[in-house]
């Protein structure tokens, strides 16, 4: 899964190979404006789940809000089919890289967000990249939304969800000092975040944060989360190919 020119710019771009690598299908996602994939996920039903951002109000996007760029997430089928679709955010830059779907068709999308308005009305209180987690029904209606950071800038990018007692934990770096976020130790900071989605909202469990290798979150290829039950491991790589891993526990 990654990005492709298609219907204008860049589009989502999935496919399926046999266990030969023999392509068994292509297909490419989109509208007039740019779309870029970030992960695929299986969903229910012999589904799968796209999530990048997309910056088209027209083609195959639904629900766009007219800011920079919004949350992307679309369903497809096994055959790479499109089911169903939805924009997510508000009038400014926002994006999401990772969706998880739970058993009872609640959709978790988790990226950042740097609107404050829409579907970020009241939740987003600075006009810079925040944590946003985005809960939606399995047809993509809106539940609720949340964000956490502070005022310089703090982006997510993996999230784990536990199970066991409905907590979440929320992954990515933080250049931030203020707000819900304690000690920076200086440049940008992995930071975590556990929170248990309630009736009564959203409760902080624990956070935590470290500094990593690399000066600027644009130089990572990737980053890798494994599941722990009161923490994660966390892997990166930049474009050179080095690579720095890091664990870290959190206590509720």
């Amino acid at each position: 899964m990654c990005s492709f020119r298609s219907h204008g710019d860049h589009d989502f771009w999935a496919g399926r190979t046999d266990a030969s690598g023999n392509l068994i299908w292509s297909s490419v996602y989109g509208g007039s404006g740019s779309e870029m994939g970030y992960q695929i996920q299986s969903g229910n039903n012999n589904t799968w789940l796209v999530t990048g951002y997309t910056g088209s109000s027209d083609g195959q996007v639904s629900g766009y809000h007219g800011g920079l760029t919004d949350g992307w997430v679309i369903r497809i089928d096994e055959n790479g089919n499109l089911i169903s679709n939805a924009a997510m955010g508000g009038s400014g830059a926002d994006r999401l890289f990772r969706t998880v779907e739970k058993s009872n068709g609640q959709l978790l999308c988790f990226g950042f967000a740097q609107s404050s308005d829409q579907e970020l009305s009241g939740v987003n209180a600075t006009t810079s990249n925040q944590f946003w987690l985005t809960s939606r029904d399995n047809l993509f209606a809106h539940q609720w939304s949340y964000c956490s950071g502070g005022s310089a800038g703090d982006f997510g990018n993996d999230l784990l969800v536990n199970d066991q007692d409905g907590s979440i934990v929320l992954i990515g770096d933080s250049n931030s000092g203020n707000g819900s976020v304690n000690g920076n130790h200086g440049g940008y900071d992995f930071w975590f975040l556990k929170i248990t989605p309630s009736a009564s909202g959203i409760q902080t469990a624990a956070s935590c944060g470290f500094s990593f290798t690399f000066d600027e979150p644009s130089a990572l290829l990737h980053i890798h989360s494994e599941k722990a039950l009161n923490g994660a491991f966390v892997e990166i790589q930049d474009m050179s190919g080095k690579v720095d891993r890091k664990s870290t526990r959190l206590n509720s």
